[in-house]
């Protein structure tokens, strides 16, 4: 598994990564690229 600055690998998923800032989900695409997943927001996430 590829290791990439700023993102933590799915536990169970090889394509989902978990973006280390945030902690926002995306589905790393075949060319390389990530894309953001819909999640509904907690009351934490919205106020920071």
């Amino acid at each position: 598994m590829e290791n990439f600055v700023g993102w933590y690998t799915h536990p169970n998923r090889k394509n989902l990564f978990i973006n280390k800032k945030y902690g926002f989900l995306y589905r790393r695409t075949k060319v390389g690229s990530f894309h953001l997943i819909p999640q509904k927001m907690t009351l934490h996430q919205e106020i920071c």
